[in-house]
């Protein structure tokens, strides 16, 4: 039988990974700053390049905190299982709510 979706754990591995992703966009923002200051041997097209990429990562880190602020919702109650297969009833019930 194949496992129910668990839409909540995606989130939050998503959440998880817009953390980790801001987190090296801004140690490589700082990377590249440091260059930018103390390397004589960048040439002026390199040094505009960086300063590109410096302005492009830091609006990807604004919105990688954007999904990493973004507030999830709780989790399922917790509900005991019924063993066994439903009755038509459950069933009849259950097909009854999924519609209306």
């Amino acid at each position: 039988m194949a496992a129910r979706p668990n839409p909540l754990s995606a989130l939050k591995l998503v959440t998880r990974l817009a953390q980790n992703s801001r987190r090296r966009l801004e140690v490589s923002i700082e990377n590249v700053e440091n260059a930018l200051d103390t390397n004589v041997r960048i040439t002026a097209g390199e040094r505009e390049h960086y300063r590109e990429c410096v302005e492009a990562a830091k609006e990807l880190s604004e919105a990688f905190g954007a999904i990493a602020d973004a507030k999830l919702p709780k989790p399922a109650p917790k509900v005991k299982r019924k063993i066994g297969r439903p009755s038509q009833r459950e069933i009849a019930k259950a097909e009854a709510q999924r519609r209306g």
